[in-house]
């Protein structure tokens, strides 16, 4: 068997990493793209609101609980589940990380209580 120089080891090395980055490059760059457009609905399923995040006619997020929460939780009103859509819609549409943080959710949740 020949022994593999350092240069060619490296080679072999590059040639199965550039691939990878250039396919993870190409992916996060769609993500970012602003001529993609999310849009988000409301409603009501059983007994407890939720929401859908939708590209185009198909729907992606489905979201039934509150996020961020360690407990199956349900949005306890309408307004919950639409603000905590229009965050998640907006990081969508912003090409971000569309999670909702356990702090974020409740900021959320206080916002609604403020109203009341």
């Amino acid at each position: 068997m020949k022994k593999m120089t350092k240069i060619q080891h490296q080679t072999k090395k590059l040639s199965t990493i550039i691939p990878a980055l250039l396919t993870a490059t190409i992916i996060f760059a769609g993500c970012g793209n602003k001529n993609y457009e999310y849009s988000a609905k409301v409603m009501m399923d059983e007994n407890h609101w939720i929401y859908t995040i939708e590209f185009g006619n198909k729907i992606i997020i489905r979201q039934e609980t509150m996020p961020g929460i360690n407990s199956i939780s349900y949005f306890p009103d309408r307004e919950t589940a639409m603000r905590t859509a229009m965050l998640v819609r907006h990081r969508l549409n912003r090409g971000t990380n569309p999670s909702i943080s356990a702090q974020e959710m409740d900021s959320i949740l206080r916002i609604g209580h403020h109203k009341l």
